[in-house]
This record gives structure tokens, sequence and C-alpha cells, in this order.
């Protein structure tokens, strides 16, 4: 599955930011503990509230399944006027 991120998340992923997760299926969840091991960091900004999760471009939540062709998006909360 192929792994985007917004925002102030994609200051924080790095290499990660389109990369190809090592993961068959699994869930949502899944991919955030493998972004999680690959960098603490994010792992942990993406466990604070107000982050949104897109898969195959329709937001889910966190227990959503996820397959190897799919692409996932993390967006970070979003503030202003």
């Amino acid at each position: 599955m192929r792994l985007y991120l917004f925002g102030r998340l994609r200051d924080l992923a790095g290499h990660l930011h389109g990369a190809t997760a090592p993961l068959a299926h699994g869930s949502v969840a899944d991919l955030i503990a493998w972004a999680s091991a690959e960098s603490p960091e994010l792992g942990a900004a993406l466990k604070q509230a107000g982050v949104r999760f897109a898969v195959d471009q329709h937001f889910v939540d966190i227990s959503a399944p996820v397959r190897g062709d799919s692409e996932v998006a993390f967006m970070s909360p979003l503030s202003g006027g």
C-alpha cells in the first residue's frame, strides 16, 4: 500500500511520504503501527486527536481495512479561519 501524508504529518514523515508499506493487508491501525516503528515522532503525531484517515480517497476510521494496492492518506488537523 502506498502512504501519503499531508500538512504537519508530511513534515514529520521524511522518506515515508509516498513510500510503499510492506503490509499485504491489515487495517489503518496496523499501518500506523508500522509508521510508528519507522518514525516514533510521526507515530506520536498520528495518534493525536483530529488526524483524519482516507483509504482510496474515502475517509475512514482507524479500524478500516487496507489492502496491498490501497492508497492511504493521513491528514493533520487544520486550523485557521
